[in-house]
């Protein structure tokens, strides 16, 4: 039978390495917990806050700026690229139906923003509850997809 002994010894400059390194990573959740914002009582970053809002005002060109020069949506079995797109989405939904969203649950993984929102108002098969399946990049939308 091998008995080994090890000993080691920590210098002090590598566990303030270490320390620095733990608080600079929390320092970065920090600052995107710093940059969220908050709808319907609920904390979501805040480029998905500024989409809520928006889609709250109706506004499709607010709506459009929340998202990457080369962001997509998918809605309905459709895909809609670039900001033109969405802009011109949102304003066909917002012709076509008459709705309201209240928001019943936010979830925030890393740059993955998932929404649960109820949806009522003047379409077939009012109520229904959706997910709005935000990917974040650089605080914007480079991606939504909305499912039931």
């Amino acid at each position: 039978m091998w008995a080994y002994s090890v000993s080691a010894s920590i210098s002090p400059n590598a566990l303030f390495s270490a320390y620095f390194l733990f608080h600079q990573y929390d320092a970065k959740l920090l600052s995107v917990q710093l940059h969220a914002g908050e709808y319907d009582g609920y904390r979501v970053p805040e480029p998905a806050a500024a989409y809520l809002a928006a889609e709250e005002a109706k506004d499709a060109d607010a709506l459009s700026r929340c998202f990457t020069e080369d962001g997509t949506v998918h809605d309905e079995g459709r895909d809609y690229h670039g900001r033109d797109s969405i802009r011109q989405w949102k304003q066909e939904v917002d012709t076509k139906y008459r709705y309201v969203l209240q928001t019943v649950n936010a979830q925030t993984y890393g740059n993955k923003v998932t929404v649960r929102a109820r949806v009522t108002g003047e379409f077939p098969g009012s109520s229904v509850e959706l997910d709005h399946i935000f990917k974040l990049s650089n605080d914007k939308i480079a991606s939504l997809e909305i499912r039931s």
